[in-house]
């Protein structure tokens, strides 16, 4: 079945550790950082302060301080979708590059702050302050 071929192969990538997405995505963070993150969130920090001397962990501060794609151009997005907190509408800011920070109101209204990048035209994916994996749209 198409579960056990996905659990097989998250199994042989990952040396036998991980059998779903989330432990495969989990595992991959860890890897590409030494051990120090594993969600999206703490990835976009984590590669933000790499680039800018420890000074920054959004793509807002650092293309404040350097040339981001178009010249340091900024752009805001209204977005929507779905993730482990349920329906999200929200406000994000890309810069040119493909990461994107911003804020989501969950259905409760309690608002969160979202890190993530670009996965496709209009398409978003990422997670918020608390760990919570999202799928977003542009309005």
């Amino acid at each position: 079945t198409a579960s056990c071929y996905s659990k097989y192969t998250y199994r042989q990538a990952t040396g036998g550790k991980c059998e779903t997405a989330s432990c495969y995505a989990r595992y991959t963070y860890s890897q590409a950082t030494g051990g120090k993150c594993e969600t999206a969130s703490c990835y976009t920090k984590y590669k933000f302060r790499q680039a800018s001397g420890g000074v920054c962990e959004t793509a807002s501060c650092y293309c404040s301080l350097y040339p981001c794609g178009g010249g340091g151009s900024s752009y805001n997005y209204d977005v929507e979708g779905y993730g482990d907190g349920g329906y999200v509408t929200g406000n994000i800011d890309a810069s040119g590059d493909r990461y994107v920070d911003g804020y989501l109101t969950l259905d409760d209204g309690t608002e969160v702050s979202f890190d993530g990048e670009w996965t496709g035209k209009g398409e978003i994916e990422g997670y918020d302050e608390n760990g919570n994996y999202y799928e977003l749209e542009v309005d």
